[in-house]
């Protein structure tokens, strides 16, 4: 949709999208901060790969899912905001490459321990700090 759009620096994703496609926002290094509504269910794979200059995300409380190297080769990705109380699920290489010690903010009470783990694409592996939210 948006893909290597270098002069993209905000994007406003309406109530009406339940799904964030494959590639959508790939490349588009001019992104610095992106709120996912809370009607979208399912990031797709690549959906942010390589927007270097995104430094925080809110993701919506339905997100299940969210694909391979979503947020891959975000390098200044230092605040993540998740607002789901079930984890949503992650697959290969989606938080890698990001910015070591971030935070990750979550409902209270919810796990998140599968991000926090160490590996390739967890962000446990640069050392990342969960932190609950009331």
């Amino acid at each position: 949709m948006f893909f290597n759009n270098i002069f993209l620096t905000k994007v406003i994703i309406s109530n009406s999208i339940t799904s964030i496609g494959e590639y959508a926002f790939k490349g588009c290094t001019g992104l610095t901060s992106v709120t996912i509504p809370n009607s979208v269910t399912e990031i797709g794979a690549f959906a942010f790969h390589f927007c270097s200059g995104l430094t925080s995300v809110t993701i919506g409380n339905s997100v299940k899912k969210i694909g391979e190297s979503a947020f891959s080769g975000c390098s200044y990705l230092a605040s993540i905001t998740s607002l789901a109380a079930t984890t949503p699920t992650i697959s290969n290489n989606t938080f890698y490459i990001i910015k070591s010690e971030g935070t990750l903010h979550v409902p209270a009470g919810s796990d998140y321990s599968a991000w926090m783990s160490i590996g390739d694409y967890y962000l446990g592996k640069y050392n990342w700090t969960k932190v609950e939210d009331a």
